[in-house]
């Protein structure tokens, strides 16, 4: 299930606005985890000790066949995201003898995600988690002036 909310809020000049999204009932395969789970990938071909997860202890796991086969690693990505927060002051007529507006906006992007999911991002298109760049968190300050 998929929902979305956004509201606007008002109070004198100022305007508070925001965009949020939720989805329930999402699972992702953490394949980072999975990779970095298993006994056979801890040690590297040139003898060297590799990065291994948390689950390395939990699973048993001795080689990726097991891996591929188990359900362990089918998490539940349920999350709730921000995805945009607005904050605006209209100051309107800045010469009283023109009509020549302004207004200020502070935008911010990706704010928050909230989520059970320890990976790096729950939202993925094709419900695998390997190889996603994070999404950055974009801050915008913006002057409208009209004429």
């Amino acid at each position: 299930m998929t929902t979305g909310f956004n509201t606007s809020f008002s109070y004198h000049k100022w305007t508070l606005s925001t965009a949020l999204r939720a989805s329930f009932g999402n699972y992702v395969y953490d394949n980072v985890s999975s990779n970095f789970g298993v006994r056979s990938n801890i040690m590297s071909p040139a003898g060297v000790i590799n990065n291994a997860s948390v689950d390395f202890l939990n699973t048993g796991f001795t080689n990726n066949s097991n891996t591929f086969l188990s359900d362990y690693y089918v998490k539940n990505a349920s999350f709730l995201k921000m995805d945009n927060v607005a904050l605006s002051y209209n100051a309107g007529k800045i010469f009283k003898n023109r009509n020549t507006t302004l207004r200020v906006t502070a935008n911010c992007q990706n704010v928050f995600v909230v989520s059970q999911y320890k990976g790096i991002d729950p939202e993925l298109t094709d419900g695998i988690d390997y190889k996603l760049y994070p999404r950055p968190r974009t801050y915008t300050l913006g002057l409208n002036v009209g004429f």
